[in-house]
């Protein structure tokens, strides 16, 4: 659990009150004020507009609430540094009247519906060819570089409410990027919005209640200081599984989605993805991950064994999520039927490590080392050809099954 101290606003929108939030999970759950002693405090209900809060983790924000909810919340803390973002994802403009304070304060959190006033960022329509030219033969440099300016120069964007990037100023910049290819470009975030700093803020908490990790690593620029349990070690291993076959169109599950990384790095490779996923918090996690980087995959929410397309997938992916299948009959019956109604031309899956099992294995309704488990796999899901790609970072062994290699 996280707390930290909150200033509310009175209302008759005279003094301010000074109060505690707890943070549990994925909301705030508890508000403390004080209760007219000298050291009391006491319960009270949690106003609607409390909701966004920030993590404690972070001790030198301080986070204040104005009478006016729309407009402008401070944060006392230092500029951020330059953010590398993808030109590609960047496919909004500002077109609100409200730049003046957008660029106030670089790194500040706006109020407001400015968020809502973009259009589709045209980049064909910006791009100049001198620029584009110059950027494809010689490569993208700073306004440092070129001796033009400084970091405060460089392309503007803020963020919005959905974690989408809104571009302020730079336009010809962003276009020339996207023309010649580049990956991604420095630019300034000058704001964002309150409803996004709320959301990165319960994912920092969950990442304090994990070690200070998250499970796999974001793929958000406003989020690429998270630690992470899992890296891509898997997909160059996964890429190299997937050569000489016909991607374009095909469908991917991926089961056990998680947040979505994997079903992010799957849809780049050029497959008609849908993640599934059991637990409703990952789920909604996942799809507001989706959106903040401009994503289109599916997110079903849901057993993968109550899935209704099951024979339509051509491709089905099960990273470290089909072991958890065996632990009781009711589980290991349903991952059976799942396989049994399968069409698929492929299915990669990782075992667990199973001279590392736990209690939970040892206990478990079945319990297979890694050949076995991959014979039954392979069995039920018609899929005969079996061969062992390598082992992730962790010992976990990553199987492809296929119809003929």
């Amino acid at each position: 659990m996280e707390t930290g101290a909150i200033l509310v606003p009175s209302a008759d929108g005279s003094d301010d009150t000074v109060a505690m939030y707890a943070l549990l999970d994925d909301d705030v759950a508890a508000l403390l004020v004080p209760n007219g002693e000298a050291t009391g405090w006491k319960l009270a209900e949690v106003p609607e507009r409390l909701r966004p809060v920030i993590s404690a983790r972070h001790p030198e924000r301080k986070l204040r609430y104005g009478s006016n909810p729309g407009g402008l919340l401070w944060r006392d803390r230092p500029a951020l540094p330059l953010v590398d973002v993808a030109p590609a994802k960047i496919n909004l403009r500002y077109t609100g009247g409200d730049t003046e304070a957008l660029l106030r304060r670089r790194g500040q959190t706006y109020k407001g519906d400015w968020d809502r006033e973009v259009e589709p960022f045209a980049p064909d329509a910006a791009a100049g060819g001198e620029l584009t030219q110059s950027i494809a033969t010689e490569g993208y440099k700073t306004q440092q570089e070129l001796d033009t300016g400084t970091e405060d120069d460089e392309v503007l964007v803020a963020i919005g409410r959905d974690g989408r990037f809104v571009l302020v100023d730079g336009a010809k910049r962003v276009a020339a990027a996207r023309a010649a290819g580049l990956e991604s470009i420095p630019v300034n975030v000058v704001a964002r919005h309150p409803s996004w700093e709320t959301f990165r803020d319960r994912v920092v908490a969950f990442a304090g209640g994990h070690q200070g990790r998250v499970y796999q690593r974001v793929e958000h620029p406003d989020l690429f200081d998270l630690q992470a349990h899992h890296f891509d070690d898997r997909l160059p291993v996964l890429t190299k599984a997937f050569e000489g076959y016909d991607i374009p169109g095909k469908k991917l599950m991926d089961i056990g989605a998680h947040w979505g990384q994997m079903s992010r790095a799957m849809e780049d490779l050029g497959f008609d993805v849908t993640a599934v996923e059991a637990n409703p918090q990952s789920a909604r996690i996942a799809t507001r991950l989706r959106d903040a980087t401009e994503y289109r995959y599916e997110i079903w929410e849901g057993s993968v064994f109550e899935f209704p397309r099951l024979a339509e997938m051509n491709v089905v992916l099960g990273l470290n999520i089909f072991h958890h299948f065996l632990k009781t009959q009711e589980m290991y019956e349903g991952m059976t039927s799942m396989l049994d109604r399968l069409d698929a031309d492929i299915l990669i899956f990782a075992a667990h490590v199973y001279e590392r099992r736990g209690p939970d294995m040892d206990n478990a309704y079945r319990n297979y080392p890694p050949d076995e488990f991959a014979q039954y796999v392979s069995e039920h899901s018609r899929l005969p050809q079996i061969d062992l790609l390598g082992h992730s970072h962790d010992g976990r062994p990553l199987f492809k099954l296929s119809r003929n290699g």
